[in-house]
């Protein structure tokens, strides 16, 4: 959309030229003519016709490679050798090359200087007369310190202005220029804008070039009116813009900002916009407010973005507008109520969306907008009833220019027909909800949706299908189960045979009390849910179930009774057979199976089994009544009686180990790790090496350790029985124990241990107590078991007491 100014601009230049060139020529008699070395010089320009003057123009065209020439030199005697002529300088250089430019006084003879790729040599500041006639200047692939050696305040006479590819990360410091018509400053790396851009202005209605740069974001300048007539044209295309909250502030007539990465429009409040391009960006969303009064808007662009949702009346402020661009985006739906009625008529771009069905398909407006001149091919159009119904409609297709382009895209068969010569008369095509693999057609005259799934494999039910009345065929696939479906009181017909149905939901039957056909033969059906007895089917239902291997037998004798009364609603009852029996379903009886006998024997064999099976876990139980007791409480949480409280007195701890140095790692991490991280909730523990207050004497640290603890827990090993401590402990153990009896003394034999060879007062114990071994299979659950189990660690609740 940016064609139109740089037309104008160009009719404009022409002009301008036109009048300029007759000022250049004199009558001034001719001199013998000087051309640089390594130039071509003559009459006429290269220049595009629309930028020559009228008047006698001259070249100089240099190449210049890997040289070092002094450049205002050479071009200051080439024009002074000719007085009468205006000159188009295009100098090229390759390599390293460096020109000395010291004065630009040939600027006063010189109608364009064109320069690429040269290497500018100078100590000072680069300095334009005040009387130039140059109206061309464009400097293309240099340093940008040789940029900054040119100081342009004077230079006012310009209608083309180009620095580019420069790698400039500015922009330069320009005077007003009242004749420029374009100024380009693309191809650098400027970063950021200053609001003097924009204030004060280097043009009046020029075109200022910023393409394919580094630009990140519009600055925030607040709103001004303009103090000179007409505003710039801007193009910011192919930079890094995502911030432009600010620009709907500025004055300008024409914005380019595409190939950006713009997610969302802001509002754009200024008056004299008049065309927008936001094309190739990231935008999802068209807000309502982006255009809340900007009625001079004639060309917006918002094509190849990634639009999905336009808020309802978006455009309609916009009552000048005469080109919507919105193709290549991802629209689903075009709401005719997006905009209003303008002065013109809007050609709107709908190309290559995600359009299901054109336009105004929604039915609310009586008659299509004939404001509206819509492009909209390329897109993947339903061709259902809807979509034939909108589009033979002659007043529909007057709006759109492309119809003949308009192909449908689902469903399958009618592929890349054209949207305007569908022919769908009696019926009409159903795709949403249409299973994949399957043919949905609606019949306008039945009000019925036929949908054929037959030989696709499927091996379930389709869990979803389109509303309204069903007949579903679904003949010949792998489906083994008719279970439940939510669509099932909607279906008039339903055909399963030539299946592998084996199983059928109760549920699933009763919800098919609606149907009127069901066709289940040559399946693998060997009997029926009892509850089909009580499904309200109607008196015309036909249910068809033959060629199924029936499993005949005394449960399937309330089948046979209900197959001979008159409300069944099976209809080939006579053709059930017996699948080992040469005898047909409604013809079985109880004398066939002798079911009370049967029904005896099974009775017998069961009570026999069950009192066996009892006889034998009293066995067990009496002969490992502990180790029963012991694993009812840990793996099922059942105890016999109420477990005994140790002690009434609250105590800190719930057991203290005692150990051999020498079995430490043992007892940290299978022990202390079981009681404390792996039982839930975990046990207190107290041992030596860790909670042994420090400062107080051993034994009585040993002391407090038994009278604060529920349980002293010793683990006896052969090094155990050599540490005259821990042989300590444990008399301390006993003797606290006999004496207070508020504590529990646990012995687990950590290795094979004589009794016969301990001391008289160990012996005594073992002959009296118990004591756990570590290698026995069910250690876990005796320690457990005999651990103390006061209510903080395991509460009683949670056990049944028998």
């Amino acid at each position: 959309m940016m064609n139109m100014p740089q037309n104008i601009v160009i009719w404009m230049l022409g002009f301008i030229l036109l009048v300029e060139g007759q000022n250049i020529t004199t009558d001034v008699p001719k001199q013998e003519l000087y051309c640089p070395q390594s130039c071509t010089c003559g009459e006429g320009s290269n220049l595009p016709r629309i930028y020559q003057p009228f008047a006698d123009i001259r070249h100089i065209y240099c190449v210049w490679t890997n040289d070092s020439l002094n450049f205002t030199e050479e071009i200051t005697m080439a024009t002074e050798s000719d007085q009468s002529t205006a000159y188009d300088i295009h100098i090229k250089c390759y390599g390293d090359t460096d020109i000395v430019w010291t004065s630009s006084d040939f600027l006063q003879k010189t109608f364009a200087v064109r320069m690429f790729n040269c290497n500018i040599i100078n100590d000072g500041l680069i300095l334009f007369p005040t009387d130039s006639i140059t109206k061309i200047f464009v400097l293309d692939t240099l340093r940008p310190a040789d940029v900054d050696k040119f100081q342009f305040q004077g230079f006012k006479s310009a209608t083309v202005f180009q620095i580019s590819y420069s790698n400039l990360n500015r922009i330069p410091n320009l005077p007003f220029m009242p004749s420029l018509l374009v100024l380009t400053l693309e191809g650098n790396n400027i970063t950021d804008l200053s609001c003097d851009l924009f204030y004060k202005k280097i043009c009046l209605m020029c075109i200022v070039e910023l393409s394919s740069n580094s630009l990140t974001s519009i600055p925030n300048c607040p709103s001004f009116s303009s103090t000179r007539f007409g505003s710039p044209t801007y193009n910011f295309g192919n930079n890094k813009l995502s911030d432009i909250s600010y620009i709907g502030n500025l004055d300008m007539t024409r914005v380019d900002l595409s190939y950006n990465q713009i997610s969302h429009l802001p509002n754009f409040t200024k008056f004299n916009l008049f065309n927008l391009t936001v094309s190739h960006n990231s935008i999802k969303e068209i807000k309502r407010n982006s255009f809340p009064s900007n009625i001079m808007l004639r060309y917006l662009d918002l094509s190849y973005n990634q639009i999905e949702t336009i808020e309802t009346a978006a455009f309609s402020n916009l009552l000048n507008l005469k080109e919507l661009s919105l193709n290549g985006n991802n629209l689903i739906i075009f709401d005719s109520r997006h905009l209003s009625p303008t002065y013109y008529v809007i050609d709107v771009d709908l190309r290559s969306n995600q359009l299901e069905y054109p336009p105004f398909q929604d039915g609310r407006l009586p008659e299509p907008p004939s404001y509206l001149k819509i492009r909209a091919a390329e897109n993947p159009y339903i061709c259902d009833c809807t979509t034939n119904e909108l589009m033979t409609q002659q007043s529909v297709q007057q709006i759109f220019s492309d119809t003949n382009l308009m192909k449908c895209q689902r469903p399958t068969r009618l592929q890349n027909q054209s949207v305007v010569s569908l022919n769908l008369t009696d019926s009409c095509p159903i795709v949403r909800k249409c299973p994949v693999s399957c043919v949905c057609d609606y019949n306008r005259i039945s009000d019925i949706t036929s949908i054929v799934c037959s030989n696709r494999t499927l091996s379930a039910l389709p869990l979803d299908l389109p509303g309204g009345k069903l007949n579903l065929n679904l003949t010949s696939n792998m489906i083994n189960i008719l279970d439940k479906r939510d669509y099932f009181p909607r279906i008039v017909e339903l055909d399963l045979s030539y299946n592998e149905i084996s199983n059928i939901s109760s549920t699933g039957l009763t919800l098919l009390s609606n149907i009127l056909t069901l066709d289940l033969t040559n399946n693998n059906i060997t009997s029926l849910p009892r509850s089909i007895t009580q499904v309200p089917f109607s008196s015309t239902t036909q249910i068809y179930v033959s060629s199924n291997p029936w499993l005949c037998s005394c449960d399937l004798l309330w089948f046979a009774q209900w197959l001979g009364e008159k409300n069944s609603s099976i209809s080939d009852k006579d053709q059930l057979r017996c699948n080992f029996l040469s005898i047909n379903v409604i013809d079985i009886t109880e004398d066939n199976f002798k079911c009370n006998v049967q029904l005896k024997t099974y009775l017998y064999y069961l009570i026999t089994i069950l009192l066996l099976i009892i006889i034998f876990f009293v066995f067990l139980i009496i002969k490992c009544r502990y180790n029963a007791k012991v694993l009812l409480y840990t793996r099922l949480r059942i105890q016999y009686f109420a477990p005994p409280i140790v002690s009434e007195k609250l105590k800190e701890n719930d057991v203290f180990i005692v150990y051999d140095d020498e079995d430490i790692t043992w007892m940290k991490y299978v022990l202390l790790k079981r009681l404390e991280d792996i039982e839930k909730p975990g046990y207190k523990t107290v041992i030596k090496d860790r909670d042994f207050l420090p400062g107080l004497d051993e034994n009585e640290n040993v002391n407090d350790a038994i009278s604060n603890s529920y349980c002293t827990l010793f683990i006896f090993s052969d090094n155990f029985l050599q540490n005259e401590w821990c042989l300590y402990n444990f008399h301390c153990a006993y003797e606290h124990m006999l004496k207070e009896k508020d504590i529990k003394i646990v012995i687990i034999l950590k290795d094979k241990i004589d009794v016969d060879k301990l001391n008289d007062d160990l012996k005594a114990y073992f002959k009296t107590h118990t004591y756990l071994e570590f290698n026995d299979t069910i250690f876990w659950d005796k320690l457990l078991y005999v651990l103390p189990k006061n209510s903080h660690i395991i509460p009683h609740e949670n056990y049944i007491i028998v």
